[in-house]
Formats: C-alpha cells, sequence, structure tokens
C-alpha cells in the first residue's frame, strides 16, 4: 500500500470510528441519571462525541500512517504510538480549544482517557480493516 494510500485509510478509520469507541464509558460516566435519559438524549451524545473527537482522531491517523515500517509491523510498538499519539495529539487540540472556552478544561481528564482508549485499540487493529481503494492488478 502506498503512502498516500494508508494515510487515507488511516484517517478515514480513525476518524470514521475512532471517537466512538470509548462511547460506552462516556454513556455511563454520570451516576446521577438513569439509563432512559440518556438513552433519550444518545444522539447529542454520538454528535458532540464525533465533534469533539474528529480532528485529534483524524490527526492520530495520519501520524500512525506514516510511521516507519519497523514501528509499524509488530503489534506493540503500533499500541503504544497510537495511544501515546492520540494523548499528545487530544492535549494539543483541547489545549487550544480550552484557550478560547475556559469550561473546555474541565473534560480534559475524560477525553484523554477516551484518546487513550480509542488510540491503542484502532492503532491495535488498523491493519487487519479493509482498505477502501481496491489494489491494481
Amino acid at each position: 500500500m502506498t503512502t498516500t494510500r494508508r494515510v487515507l485509510h488511516h484517517a478515514g478509520w480513525f476518524a470514521g470510528f475512532g471517537p466512538f469507541i470509548p462511547l460506552p464509558i462516556l454513556l455511563f460516566f454520570p451516576k446521577g441519571s438513569s439509563f432512559f435519559s440518556i438513552f433519550r438524549h444518545l444522539p447529542e451524545i454520538v454528535s458532540l462525541t464525533w465533534i469533539v473527537g474528529f480532528l485529534p482522531a483524524l490527526l492520530t491517523g495520519i501520524f500512525m500512517a506514516v510511521l516507519s515500517g519497523n514501528v509499524y509491523r509488530h503489534w506493540f510498538w503500533r499500541l503504544l504510538t497510537g495511544g501515546i499519539a492520540a494523548v499528545v495529539i487530544t492535549a494539543i487540540c483541547c489545549g487550544t480549544i480550552g484557550a478560547f472556552m475556559p469550561m473546555f478544561f474541565y473534560l480534559i481528564p475524560l477525553l484523554l482517557l477516551s484518546a487513550l482508549l480509542s488510540g491503542m485499540s484502532i492503532g491495535l487493529i488498523i491493519p487487519r480493516l479493509p482498505p477502501r481503494v481496491a489494489p491494481h492488478q
């Protein structure tokens, strides 16, 4: 797979699927609300999860696509670099957004935990996900 195809493949999977991986943790995080009230607000929760997590996931996918072959081959190094890259990129994005919206700083620990879980899990399974472009024959 060429570098351009790998960047498109990784960016698509990371940005499209990555923000939704920590969704079960985010759904059951507030202890004071019932299951039906969370289920009633599910469309807002899903859309906000994707809106907040799209840019860090996209940048993490691009970073993982341009890794060298030795780091990319072994599952442990993909897991480690996916988690570290997701946390660092999310921290940078949260810091940038938090400079304009100080209320956003209260969400940083939850977002960093979500980024760690998402980056590690997608980094682990990304080579097994189907490519969107058919190879030349």
